[in-house]
């Protein structure tokens, strides 16, 4: 399962969810606003687990990252 969600530190955060699931793994970061984050989840709102969980597949993943890249600015 992946989470779409955001933290002002991702890599803390990483760290306070593998003390709930060790196999918890960072794949992915960038900024953004809440407004994309509420567009990814109502993307893949029928993949949705729990929350911010959602059983999502390869092609989905990229589709997160082309959002991301084509939506949000490029941090300096």
């Amino acid at each position: 399962y992946y989470k779409i969600g955001r933290s002002k530190n991702p890599e803390y955060r990483e760290k306070t969810l593998q003390s709930e699931k060790p196999t918890i793994e960072l794949i992915y970061h960038k900024e953004s606003q809440i407004k994309h984050e509420k567009k990814l989840h109502d993307l893949f709102k029928e993949k949705r687990i729990r929350g911010e969980w959602f059983d999502l597949s390869g092609k989905d993943i990229a589709k997160v990252k082309q959002y991301l890249e084509q939506n949000t600015i490029h941090a300096q």
